[in-house]
């Protein structure tokens, strides 16, 4: 089973700052992948993502 939740912070004027916390058994591109879609729709900054691959990749190896 799969959760995640995603925070939407305004930093500065400027920037969106994305916070994912994701929890998973196990790695799935599937629910990344909607994720992504998820922030898309939001019209996240480009710049937010490797961000957010940080959070995911830390995520997993809790």
């Amino acid at each position: 089973m799969h959760s995640f939740v995603i925070q939407r912070q305004e930093v500065e004027s400027t920037s969106i700052l994305y916070i994912v916390d994701y929890f998973a058994v196990s790695h799935s591109a599937k629910i990344e992948k909607e994720i992504f879609n998820t922030i898309d729709s939001r019209n996240a900054d480009v710049m937010s993502y490797g961000f957010i691959n940080i959070i995911l990749l830390r995520s997993l190896m809790r």
